[in-house]
């Protein structure tokens, strides 16, 4: 002898299967990744170093950005500190690892009020052309602004690039220290 379910055991079962239904869209809607731009930003981290002269903290990444786009921007510091027994005239020199984003990027590197460089990372593998002066034992806390400016076409798209940043130090009479 066969059984036939009962009604309520048919809506018990069509109900059960529709409140699974609709916590599975929940989820997937929940947790779905963001629609993108179709355009991948430029990775870019900035790295100190200290030398013999002049201490550096923290030393390492101290800018790290990624997917960074046209009109963004990152911002990071790090303090130096004159080790010797003499005044430093310090510049500073980007080391990027690739050009590609030599003619985009631009910096501005400050030293409290003063600006010691603003341009394009081109101009940065040259030198800031200021120095910043550091008296025996003196310290300076350097501020670096990066970014992409609005309008500049996709060449940025998709670039990884590490800038070490190299500090010269010249004793302030002009010979190296």
């Amino acid at each position: 002898m066969r059984s036939h379910p009962s009604t309520i055991s048919r809506l018990v079962k069509g109900g059960g299967f529709a409140v699974g239904f609709v916590l599975v869209v929940l989820l997937l809607v929940a947790f779905r990744v963001p629609r993108g731009n179709g355009h991948a930003g430029s990775d870019v981290i900035m790295v100190s170093q200290p030398t013999g002269e002049l201490s550096v903290a923290p030393t390492g990444a101290f800018i790290s950005t990624t997917n960074l786009e046209p009109g963004g921007s990152n911002v990071g510091r790090f303090t130096i500190a004159n080790q010797t027994g003499k005044a430093l005239r310090v510049s500073l020199h980007a080391l990027p690892d690739q050009p590609e984003l030599d003619g985009v990027l631009h910096v501005r590197i400050t030293a409290g009020m003063r600006v010691l460089y603003r341009g394009r990372l081109r101009g940065l593998r040259r030198g800031t052309g200021r120095d910043l002066v550091l008296p025996v034992h003196g310290h300076a806390t350097l501020r670096f602004r990066v970014w992409l400016p609005a309008g500049i076409g996709r060449a940025y798209e998709g670039q990884v690039e590490t800038i070490p940043i190299e500090l010269r130090a010249r004793t302030a009479g002009g010979s190296h220290a």
